[in-house]
């Protein structure tokens, strides 16, 4: 009996030990399991603050002794900076290890890395999602496109870039465009002569690529009644100053500085085209004149800057009553006249003219000297009213950095450089500009999936870009007026200047 229940006693007790083994071996694996499930937590966590952190974690000091870095890392962050970015210059840092070490060699990135790259996908996104069918870029009007300067610009840009890089793209977007607008007869949509409208010479500039390229007789026809607008348009009075082409029939006797870009470019185009017999020089006289009359009239004595318009009959409401200007110096009113004097340094041969070339290349080098002083120094764009820099009108609005004054800014100086206008100096302050409206005013979704070319028009902003502004009964010109006008995104009129810009970038890095 004793024998027995010693045996029963026995076998309880292994039982029970080979219990606790079990159990106790369960709890150890899982205080283990969840062990390691921490350390792999906080290896993750330290590989992804590296770029902040070079400190190695006692946890990972057994991994790392196995560790060999490599350092091809390239990760923007202070952590890793030798030298900060310029508006011309890019940022300098050291490469790094994915582990966090930071390596000895460097690596730079610009304004190029990261926003040249979104400029060619917002060219794709133009591309893709407009046409004559949808002039999205047009914010004033609605529907197919009819005959107009804001399209016109947006035409321009494309073929310049199709001038520079040949690729049949930009070609078939602005052919199919022009193709529409211009009918078999000449005659262009929604264009009436009658209104001796300035605004609608300035798309005639394509239509010499059109014509050379196509070899269509349309295109010659509507050539020659845009010239033929020119040839009647009216014309100041006898009353200083005299002889420019009014802005249009209805703003009589006006002269304004965006005019001069409408037509000027258009003008000598046709006067070196079509107007002049072979062996002959072209007469730029009248172009040399109109020009002149400006620079003696409109420009403002003291800060070198040009006002919008001038009334030579002083009787516009808006128009000081001694001398008939505006009271403003609107900034896209300036820059198109800078554009129209830069697009004149290649117009008009050097060799062939040189007296009007220097007379057209003086002023524009003397402009942009005068502008200079008033770019911002933090962002090296332009405001709106460019004297008034970083202030409000007497209703509390702020005075604003405007993207379509400081791209034509920009294209004027780039393409002036790249004509000999300007000399090469002038090259890094029309980059920096340019630089300034990409890093300031240019912004993409980072999530856009552009590599399976989805390119949607939500995706990008260019933004603050004056919709319109000009001079009328209601339109006084002071500074609280070119406030009040409405500031959109994706403009043409900020747009095309934008791309004329770069497209004048790759040029001179192309050479």
């Amino acid at each position: 009996m004793q024998s027995k229940s010693f045996q029963k006693f026995l076998t309880i007790i292994i039982s029970l030990v080979l219990i606790f083994t079990v159990v106790g071996c369960s709890v150890v694996e899982e205080e283990s399991s969840n062990s390691a499930s921490t350390s792999s937590q906080l290896q993750n966590s330290t590989l992804e603050t590296s770029s902040t952190s070079s400190d190695k974690s006692s946890s990972s000091e057994e991994s790392s002794s196995t560790h060999t870095c490599v350092f091809d890392q390239k990760i923007v962050s202070e952590e890793y900076l030798v030298s900060e970015a310029t508006y011309l210059d890019g940022g300098v840092y050291h490469l790094s290890c994915e582990c966090g070490e930071s390596g000895d060699e460097t690596f730079e990135t610009t304004v190029l890395d990261y926003q040249y790259e979104n400029i060619e996908h917002y060219i794709n996104m133009i591309l893709t999602n407009g046409s004559y069918k949808n002039p999205f870029w047009n914010t004033e009007k609605s529907g197919y496109a009819t005959w107009n300067y804001i399209d016109g610009c947006m035409m321009t840009s494309f073929y310049k870039l199709y001038g520079l890089t040949k690729d049949e793209k930009y070609w078939d977007f602005v052919n199919a465009y022009m193709n529409y607008l211009v009918k078999d007869s000449g005659s262009m949509e929604g264009y009436s002569t009658s209104e001796y409208n300035l605004d609608n010479i300035n798309e005639g500039r394509v239509l010499f690529l059109m014509y050379e390229k196509k070899g269509s007789e349309k295109y010659k026809l509507a050539i020659d009644k845009l010239y033929a607008q020119l040839e009647n348009q009216p014309r100041t009075s006898a009353a200083e100053p005299k002889g420019n082409f009014w802005h249009k029939n209805k703003y009589k006797q006006q002269i304004w500085l965006d005019g001069i870009y409408m037509a000027q470019p258009f003008y000598a185009t046709y006067i070196k085209t079509y107007g002049t017999e072979e062996g002959k020089t072209p007469d730029y006289s009248d172009i040399i004149s109109q020009i002149s009359n400006v620079e003696k009239y409109m420009k403002d004595k003291d800060t070198g800057l040009y006002y919008h318009g001038i009334d030579v009959s002083k009787a516009q409401s808006w128009a000081d009553k001694e001398t008939g200007l505006s009271s403003s110096f609107w900034g896209r009113a300036m820059g198109w006249y800078f554009a129209a004097l830069s697009d004149l340094t290649e117009i008009i041969d050097k060799e062939t003219n040189p007296e009007d070339w220097a007379t057209i290349q003086g002023y524009f080098k003397k402009a942009v000297d005068d502008l200079l002083p008033f770019m911002d120094d933090e962002t090296h764009m332009f405001y709106q009213v460019l004297d008034k820099g970083d202030t409000k009108d007497k209703n509390g609005k702020s005075n604003y950095l405007e993207t379509s004054a400081s791209s034509l800014f920009a294209y004027a100086i780039l393409h002036g450089v790249n004509t000999g206008a300007l000399d090469e100096s002038y090259f890094n302050i029309g980059k920096s500009i340019f630089n300034g409206i990409c890093i300031n005013k240019f912004e993409v979704n980072p999530d856009a999936d552009f590599e399976n070319g989805d390119f949607k028009t939500s995706d990008f902003k260019l933004k603050d870009i004056c919709k319109v502004a000009g001079l009328s009964s209601d339109r006084n010109g002071s500074f609280e007026y070119y406030l009040s006008e409405s500031i959109v995104s994706n403009e043409a009129k900020g747009v095309a200047p934008f791309l004329m810009a770069y497209v004048e970038i790759l040029g001179h890095e192309a050479k």
